[in-house]
């Protein structure tokens, strides 16, 4: 069976922070979803990565098609994750408790898989942001 990958957006609401209409220490459900096709780049652009437009977690306006990051995926296992732009970029594995800041044209390969446990991160962990997790799965041929 073939194998689909996607980057599933969330936005995370810290256990401080306080935002009307969400519930803190946790996250929401899925924002978006962005398809990858192997071998071919998907630009993560600021309107699914970033919280605010007005002032990015850089504290610059943000302009909603800005390119914040780059996604390719190899078609089997493992995306490459490049960070385009001034703001800041980070891969998170919460299970390891592991996290990565990228900094502008810095590329890290990550594994995906069913579990979906790599993230990418778009602000700090202890204010509201969004990420967007790693999924893989197989489909049904027909």
């Amino acid at each position: 069976r073939p194998l689909l990958a996607r980057l599933d957006a969330y936005a995370c609401v810290p256990a401080r922070a306080r935002v009307p209409g969400l519930a803190a220490g946790g996250e929401t459900g899925r924002l978006a979803t962005l398809v990858l096709t192997a071998g071919q780049p998907v630009a993560v652009r600021a309107r699914d990565a970033l919280v605010c437009l007005d002032g990015g977690p850089s504290g610059e306006t943000v302009e909603a098609q800005e390119v914040i990051a780059v996604a390719r995926w190899d078609g089997v296992s493992t995306v490459t994750v490049e960070s385009t732009s001034r703001h800041p970029v980070h891969l998170a594995h919460p299970v390891e408790d592991r996290r990565l800041a990228l900094h502008r044209g810095q590329a890290v390969e990550v594994p995906i898989s069913a579990a979906g446990h790599w993230t990418v991160r778009f602000g700090p962990p202890d204010r509201v942001h969004r990420f967007l997790r790693f999924a893989a799965q197989r489909t049904s041929a027909r």
